[in-house]
């Protein structure tokens, strides 16, 4: 079926000729898809779409509505469509060239910010938080927006723990890096920092996981560059799993996808850069596959053995994160 283009479409006609493409590709939820299609083709927001049933959309508004709805029949993900995807209530610029970001990614937001209180309670006055394989830079931007808000500030924290009492706690130099391979990736990410409010607090760097922020830190600057909290999600799906994906994810970069025969070899790639870390303190927490968690610690003990891993379970139930902490000397 074609998208009947015409004079002055209605919302109302819009929005079911839109539909009936969507369901006949097999893509579900084919009114909510048009839905969200249609308010990125006429820049509204949905409210608008429930509201003006009658709304006339332009010549330019109908034939960027039906190149939409033709790319997403085609299976192109509506976040690359749209240009946009939400994630820990921000909304980021996303395109073909990063991993548009999952729902269950933020919870290595929520267990960076649970890390990043424990350092706090210790007293740590330097901390070096680093983003490894940022892509779209979600993780590392959605982290410093939300230590900035006032609900998050060191203040309420120690009152929430300490009985309300007053303290004299004073903030910890705290350094924000986002590292990609990719320069396409990083653009974007600097992008999305800009327009979040956020550039200033972040530094990009370009290379194989921590290579960049080892070569940026040379030497015994390493060493006194305090505390560092890593939190890494690299690519964890398996050869086969390649080779079954659904036909929305094929659109999206493989190299941020693709973790080899059994998913783990970017990090074991990771865990020997580690190494170089391993008389620092350091907590790295990791965003894995739930069947991969034997392996996974196989790896850890492997290049660090003394540090403990510990999983942690998504909303789902299912171990989908591994955090590695590596005690001082």
């Amino acid at each position: 079926m074609k998208f009947v283009k015409g004079q002055g479409s209605s919302i109302h006609d819009a929005l079911e000729q839109g539909r009936k493409i969507i369901k006949k590709a097999k893509i579900g939820q084919s009114e909510l898809e048009s839905e969200l299609i249609l308010s990125a083709a006429i820049n509204k927001p949905r409210e608008f779409i429930y509201t003006h049933p009658e709304f006339v959309l332009s010549r330019s508004e109908e034939r960027d509505f039906a190149n939409f709805i033709k790319r997403r029949a085609e299976h192109l993900p509506l976040a690359y469509i749209s240009g946009f995807k939400e994630f820990y209530g921000l909304a980021f610029f996303v395109n073909k060239n990063v991993l548009i970001p999952r729902p269950e990614t933020e919870g290595l937001v929520d267990l960076a910010l649970e890390e990043i209180k424990k350092i706090q309670m210790a007293g740590i006055t330097n901390i070096d938080i680093i983003d490894v394989g940022t892509g779209s830079g979600a993780i590392i931007i959605s982290l410093i927006k939300t230590l900035q808000a006032d609900n998050y500030s060191p203040s309420k924290i120690f009152q929430k723990n300490l009985g309300g009492q007053a303290t004299n706690y004073s903030l910890p130099t705290t350094n924000f890096y986002g590292l990609d391979s990719s320069k396409r990736a990083l653009t974007i990410a600097q992008e999305n920092a800009k327009r979040i409010g956020v550039s200033r607090d972040i530094q990009f760097l370009r290379g194989h996981l921590l290579r960049p922020y080892f070569q940026l830190t040379k030497g015994f600057r390493i060493q006194d560059s305090g505390f560092k909290l890593i939190v890494a999600n690299l690519p964890y799906l398996t050869t086969s799993e390649m080779k079954n994906l659904q036909p929305e994810v094929r659109y999206e970069p493989r190299q941020a996808l693709d973790g080899g025969k059994d998913g783990l070899d970017v990090y074991r790639d990771f865990f020997k850069q580690l190494i170089k870390l391993r008389n620092n303190p350091f907590t790295a927490i990791c965003e894995i596959a739930p069947g991969q968690k034997i392996k996974f610690l196989k790896i850890a003990k492997a290049a660090l053995p003394q540090s403990e891993t510990k999983f942690i379970k998504d909303l789902s139930g299912r171990s989908r994160f591994a955090a590695t902490k590596n005690p001082p000397r």
